[in-house]
């Protein structure tokens, strides 16, 4: 952890010797007068924006069967302490008060109450007062990690709405639960979010930033949906999905990650609907043994900065895509999809269509390995590539007609064809018919057959129509 910048002393005698002059000086000491939580909740409470800041210095319990309701504009600090909710949490705030859990140290919401003034007196040799002289003292600036987070372990019908995380250690840690959050802003944490174990969790609106290490981890078998999310500026993978989990995601955008995008492992599934990811210096999306990736509208913009495959499916799994665009591949692949030997009888499998690959460095689509994978490629693009557009090392057939290979004329193939201006294709590709334009208009031959009357077929021209079929009648 950091070390916390401190004021004269260390924090901890720093906060000793406040405490006591606190106590022995006959003036006293003033500060700002947060409601101290020291005691479990075992009946409904309501925690009041008049009573405001609270401050938790131990960890406490919200009990089974218990709510703890806090109002709109509640401030609520913990000092080296976590809430754990075995009933529910009902944290419904507002765009104009929202609700915030941060560090005891934080001075930016619930007012300075690390701050201590203490004021003691004066006194002469004869015992009369001088003066009075008070000192301030600030117990520190707040950092990740100050405090435990919020822990839902076995709990159901918790509502979070308008509500903002800082400074925690496992922000939001969740357990065979039932959680909803709206508005949710998670920022200077460790770890963000943590699902496991058949939570069901619905996630609208998050903004998370500056996270140090997890950001969304889900395990377990659990069922997450994700609308109108941003992810951006943090550290580690942003979404791993493991062990069996499902997850959702509409209109979601992950940005400046320096570890992997998505990473979905063990026979787990993710759906989405309207999905951005850029600047990943890893993996843009991960799909491992025998998982599911599929949806439309996929924007990748790897920034040419990324040296692994973009998007990387291998081991039994599946990836389908639609409407999407995947720009700016560096060194590997913008799609590599290969398996091991144990997944002979269980190949992966990759269906694209109506998509656009715009520039890489290496191969638009390369697959490799023993398995007999099934690859589709249709009505899509492909431009700007130094390697190939599709490479094949292996020995079954990519199926990749109906596309747009850059040029009129087809992918240039040395064997299949030569005369192509488009973009290169290397190994068993199955690429005819082509598209003759980005819109994907297939250029299907004309077959005459002898004996048999047809139209006239004609084209504009600058001197008048020009036939191209005759009418043989």
């Amino acid at each position: 952890m950091p070390e916390r910048k401190q004021i004269f002393l260390p924090r901890i005698f720093l906060f000793l010797i406040i405490f006591f002059c606190a106590l022995l000086s006959p003036v006293g000491a003033s500060a700002d007068s947060p409601t101290v939580i020291t005691d479990d909740i075992v009946t409904d409470t309501v925690w009041t924006s008049s009573s405001s800041p609270y401050l938790v210095t131990n960890s406490i319990s919200v009990t089974t069967d218990v709510t703890l309701t806090i109002a709109p504009g509640v401030v609520v600090k913990f000092l080296d302490s976590r809430l754990n909710i075995f009933g529910s949490l009902i944290a419904e705030g507002t765009e104009a008060e929202p609700i915030s859990f941060t560090s005891f140290y934080d001075e930016e919401v619930g007012g300075d109450t690390d701050d201590e003034t203490i004021c003691y007196e004066n006194i002469d040799e004869e015992g009369n007062v001088i003066e009075e002289i008070c000192e301030t003292f600030d117990l520190g600036e707040p950092l990740s990690g100050d405090w435990g987070g919020v822990y839902f372990k076995n709990s159901s019908g918790s509502i979070l709405k308008h509500t903002s995380f800082r400074y925690a250690y496992n922000t939001i840690y969740i357990k065979t639960s039932t959680v909803d959050f709206e508005n949710l802003k998670i920022q200077d944490g460790v770890a963000a979010i943590e699902i496991f174990r058949d939570s069901v969790v619905s996630l609208l609106g998050v903004d998370i930033t500056n996270i140090e290490r997890g950001v969304i981890d889900i395990y377990d078998g659990s069922l997450v949906s994700m609308r109108e999310t941003r992810i951006h500026d943090v550290f580690g993978d942003a979404i791993n999905v493991y062990e069996q989990s499902e997850v959702f995601l509409e209109d979601v955008s992950i940005e400046d990650v320096p570890d992997a995008g998505i990473v979905v492992f063990d026979q787990s599934l993710v759906e989405f609907d309207g999905l951005t990811i850029s600047d990943t210096s890893e993996n843009a999306v991960a799909v491992f043994y025998d998982s599911s990736f599929s949806g439309r509208e996929l924007d990748v913009d790897s920034r040419l900065v990324n040296f692994s495959d973009t998007i990387v499916v291998f081991n039994g799994s599946d990836i389908y895509l639609k409407d999407s665009k995947i720009t700016n591949c560096s060194t590997g692949g913008c799609i590599a999809v290969y398996d091991d030997t144990d997944y002979l009888a269980n190949p992966s499998t990759a269906n694209i269509e109506e998509t656009v690959f715009d520039t890489g460095f290496s191969s638009g689509v390369v697959t490799f390995g023993e398995s007999d994978v099934n690859v589709t490629i249709s009505r899509s693009s492909f431009k700007d590539f130094s390697g190939h557009a599709v490479t094949n090392y292996s020995d079954f057939s990519i199926m990749a007609e109906n596309n747009f290979w850059g040029d009129e004329s087809g992918p240039y193939s040395e064997e299949l064809n030569p005369a192509g201006l488009g973009e290169a294709i290397l190994g068993n590709v199955s690429f005819d018919p082509w598209c003759a334009n980005i819109d994907c208009k297939t250029r299907y031959p004309v077959i005459i057959v002898p004996g048999l009357l047809g139209t006239e077929i004609s084209k504009l021209t600058a001197d008048g129509p020009e036939k191209l079929w005759l009418d043989l009648a």
